[in-house]
């Protein structure tokens, strides 16, 4: 299967979104001064947005 430069950048757009939907997620919760919510609690999710802007990279570095 092909993808198309188009179709890979909006691809990376998709998950760039929803890298800062996830960081999102995992700071509210510290913005709104939920002292119980541990970095332990936070590893996964920034872990996975990490994941998405290290895809979101490739695949911007592929489309180019």
């Amino acid at each position: 299967m092909t993808f198309t430069a188009d179709q890979i950048k909006r691809l990376s757009n998709i998950l760039d979104n929803a890298g800062q939907v996830i960081l999102a997620s995992a700071i509210i919760p510290l913005l709104l001064g939920n002292i119980d919510f541990s970095l332990k609690q936070m590893l996964p999710w920034i872990t996975t947005m990490i994941l998405f802007w290290w895809i979101c990279l490739r695949l911007e570095r592929i489309s180019s």
